[in-house]
């Protein structure tokens, strides 16, 4: 029977606890940027409007957009506030291996490695990157 099955390590996994709770009293904090220093990275235009639909109508909440999306502003928001709900409209790269491999790009040329996120301690606040999906179209073949 075991020969039927094959294992997999799916990357970033180990950084999440995978306890979700529902709730529609979480506050949101909202980030992202419009633009990159990087020639590579093309804009996001769509970013301001993504995060207004989010944190006016979806939800309350806080957001920064370009300079205030650094990871020092994200540690400090997260100090003076508990979010229930992190967003971050950007671009991510997620490569099979090892975390240090895959990144969450912010403001300008600052990058957070996958195994850095743990600086963060988002333990508690549910993480909500819309590049996990990419993460399980491209690795895992899955579509949500």
């Amino acid at each position: 029977m075991v020969e039927k099955y094959s294992i997999a390590r799916i990357p970033a996994f180990n950084l999440m606890k995978p306890d979700f709770r529902r709730s529609n009293n979480l506050q949101v904090l909202g980030m992202g940027t419009l633009e990159f220093s990087q020639a590579q990275l093309e804009s996001l235009p769509a970013v301001p409007v993504e995060l207004n639909k989010i944190i006016q109508d979806l939800r309350s909440g806080k957001k920064f957009i370009n300079q205030q999306f650094t990871i020092k502003n994200l540690q400090k928001q997260r100090q003076k506030q508990l979010f229930g709900i992190l967003h971050l409209a950007t671009y991510a790269e997620f490569n099979p291996g090892k975390p240090e491999e895959s990144y969450i790009q912010f403001w300008a040329n600052e990058r957070m490695k996958l195994n850095e996120i743990q600086k963060l301690k988002l333990d508690q606040p549910t993480a909500d990157f819309d590049d996990f999906k990419s993460l399980f179209r491209e690795i895992l073949n899955f579509e949500f």
